[in-house]
């Protein structure tokens, strides 16, 4: 088969490819949806803690959990989970009709990279806020509690 007649390896290099540019996208221009200042959500989970720690002491019931709403940062990215798995599908479907193997990596690398770069992307945050709540304890004297 020749590059020319391997569609399916093409629609997973433009899946590909676009997941790509929308992870991109995402991680350098994001967020899109209004964000909450960082006192104020710190605030507001000081006073939610105190709050649980007085039910709880009152012995009353947790509230029940709240779902967490869809706006356009959480769409985008399940839009590009999806986006990069369908291109990997559509390659892993473009490799087993035997079409050219550059084709097929061409659309497996960029659904695969833009996957790898969100997830790459909230590790690193997850161990820059534990950094910082580290540093937080230190500077307050608590890193006793750290230390066994």
């Amino acid at each position: 088969m020749t590059a020319e007649s391997a569609k399916l390896g093409w629609v997973s290099i433009a899946m590909g490819g676009l997941t790509l540019a929308g992870a991109l996208v995402a991680f350098v221009a994001g967020p899109f949806a209004p964000v909450v200042p960082v006192e104020a959500g710190l605030a507001d989970l000081i006073v939610g803690i105190s709050k649980e720690i007085a039910r709880s002491a009152a012995g009353l019931e947790p509230p029940p959990a709240e779902a967490r709403p869809w706006d356009a940062d959480r769409i985008l990215a399940a839009a590009i989970a999806v986006m990069g798995v369908l291109a990997v599908v559509s390659a892993v479907i473009a490799f087993i009709r035997r079409e050219p193997r550059h084709v097929v990596i061409g659309g497996v690398a960029p659904g695969l990279g833009a996957v790898t770069l969100q997830f790459l992307a909230v590790a690193f945050l997850m161990i820059l806020g534990l950094v910082l709540i580290l540093g937080v304890l230190h500077a307050l004297g608590l890193d006793g509690l750290i230390r066994r």
